[in-house]
């Protein structure tokens, strides 16, 4: 089954005014604790420890999102002081997928389902799963793992059998 929904791009731009048009008088700490609410906004933690530092004139920040370190995309700081940060990738997140798997299975089955997937987040990209508990009305609970097929959040999902 292959589904295409669910995914949050994350390519927001973070505007910090520090005042400084030059990266060794930039207030780093400032970006550093700016970047997991614009990010990720209303979701805390899902955007971890934030590291930025100065390299050549310039400001390179690293992030650990959805439990990966990953490097962001920083430029500036511009003539005003600001800095815009983004994040390229995608973030697929388990209220998507789960509410994709019970609209599927409740079209399917003619059953009101409900259905959890974890984790919360994750970096989109092939071969990542969730791991969903489908429950019908009667009680019933089901094993299912979402897999992602591309990092566009296509997904296969499957039953799983306890052996």
């Amino acid at each position: 089954m292959g589904i295409k929904h669910g995914v949050w791009a994350v390519g927001l731009l973070l505007v910090v005014s520090c005042g400084s048009e030059t990266v060794e008088s930039f207030d780093v700490p400032a970006l550093e604790e700016s970047i997991p609410e614009v990010l990720a906004p209303g979701f805390p933690g899902v955007v971890g420890e934030v590291e930025c530092q100065e390299v050549n004139d310039s400001l390179t920040c690293t992030a650990e999102i959805a439990g990966e370190k990953v490097s962001l995309d920083v430029e500036g700081p511009n003539g005003d002081g600001e800095v815009a940060v983004s994040f390229a990738g995608t973030l697929i997140w388990g209220a998507e997928v789960a509410q994709q798997v019970k609209q599927q299975l409740d079209a399917d089955l003619g059953l009101d389902h409900t259905v959890s997937c974890s984790p919360e987040v994750q970096i989109a990209r092939a071969d990542q799963e969730f791991a969903c508990l489908v429950e019908e009305p009667a009680g019933r609970q089901y094993k299912f793992m979402a897999q992602l097929l591309d990092a566009e959040g296509s997904f296969r999902l499957s039953l799983v059998v306890d052996g």
